[in-house]
């Protein structure tokens, strides 16, 4: 059917093997939708049920540099398009994180992390063995990297290592419930023994990392696995990508479509069995994660008398704009009149002359909706009246 069709030089687990689409155009914008399998393009998988190819990007027609003269150009298709096609996007890609992170340079994994993370899903949801992880999406990889170096707030890439006295990488990040959690591992592993035996079902890797997400109500969220491993069916390879343990591959991705709740959630990373040379680098690639909302932590004075009263509100995450409250019970709110904002503090006067004696709470407002409270924080000592 079309399956097991990638040569061997194109089943290297390091290596970033492209397949080859459709325009993805319409109109002169982007429409995946039109990004539809070529009838050329080789689909895997790997003996050992890899995922390959990787991603896939427009190898149909592509007007190019062509052989037999420097100013020949030609109308062409195949793989040997869509892959230099991907390459120039990578290499944009590197030049960008190098502008955006000076003296600093991408690991491959981050690279291959990047491209696979950021694609457009096409075929069954989730990878799959005729389009990988989707179409190549340049500018969405260009916005992770400048999310990356503009907002540490809302975590979006990270480099690190584990060892075998660290075997637990923790990476933790705030998700308001709303938006789609989607978190990428990508690691380059050490070269495992060669073989020419056909059919090879043992898995390649050599350090075997896991990914998984756990949520602040205590879910846990695993990465896609493929249903051809351990079934090793012809039927399976067409098979939509499941949930669980990978023991296969070297890039892992959890997707949480719906979250199930807003808070602090945690990217585990961990390895089984032994890593070889006691360590191995890995890159972590986050979308989903989001500022965590302002947490007022005290109201500087703690109360007040009659009249108008100057007040600073202490946390973190306060944005320009906010606004700040105090609310009670049975109470309609009072608004304060903001004067300044720095991220630690908010600076406000409250006129409590027709506020109700007794504790009131505090809450900010971001512009953005985002918001933090701190009950009981406030005491009116006395009105005017």
């Amino acid at each position: 059917g079309g399956y097991e069709t990638i040569g061997f030089n194109a089943l290297g687990k390091n290596v970033i093997t492209v397949g080859a689409v459709n325009d993805a155009v319409s109109g002169g914008l982007r429409d995946p939708s039109k990004a539809t399998m070529t009838g050329f393009s080789s689909w895997g998988p790997a003996d050992d049920g890899r995922i390959k190819p990787d991603i896939v990007a427009n190898g149909s027609g592509l007007y190019s540099t062509y052989t037999g003269g420097d100013t020949l150009y030609a109308t062409l298709s195949g793989t040997s398009m869509a892959t230099p096609n991907a390459a120039g996007t990578a290499q944009q890609l590197v030049s960008y994180h190098a502008a955006l992170f000076p003296g600093q340079y991408m690991r491959a994994a981050t690279l291959k992390g990047l491209l696979i993370h950021t694609a457009d899903d096409l075929g069954t949801p989730g990878p799959d063995y005729a389009n990988g992880w989707g179409l190549v999406n340049a500018r969405a990889a260009a916005d992770l990297l400048a999310e990356a170096a503009t907002n540490a707030a809302a975590p979006r890439l990270a480099e690190q290592t584990l060892a075998t006295g660290a075997p637990v990488g923790l990476h933790s990040f705030y998700c308001g419930g709303i938006t789609p959690i989607r978190v990428t591992l990508s690691w380059t592993d050490p070269p495992g023994a060669a073989t020419s035996e056909h059919d090879l079902r043992t898995p390649r890797l050599v350090n075997n990392l896991n990914l998984k997400v756990v949520g602040p109500d205590g879910s846990r969220h695993f990465p896609y696995v493929m249903p051809f491993v351990g079934d090793w069916t012809a039927a399976s390879m067409s098979a939509a990508a499941a949930r669980g343990t990978n023991n296969t591959d070297n890039v892992e991705q959890v997707y949480i479509a719906a979250p199930p709740a807003a808070g602090t959630y945690q990217a585990v990373v961990s390895f089984s069995g032994t890593l070889l040379n006691n360590l191995q680098p890995y890159s972590l690639l986050v979308t989903g994660s989001e500022p965590p909302p302002p947490m007022p932590l005290s109201v500087t004075p703690d109360e007040a008398a009659a009249g108008v009263t100057a007040l600073t509100v202490t946390g973190t995450g306060f944005a320009p704009g906010a606004a700040v409250a105090f609310f009670r019970s049975g109470q309609a709110d009072a608004a304060a009149s903001v004067t300044g904002v720095t991220a630690t503090a908010v600076y406000c006067t409250l006129d409590v002359s027709a506020l109700a004696k007794g504790t009131w709470g505090v809450r900010v407002t971001n512009p953005d909706g985002r918001r933090g409270t701190a009950p009981d924080s406030f005491t009116v000592a006395s009105t005017l009246a």
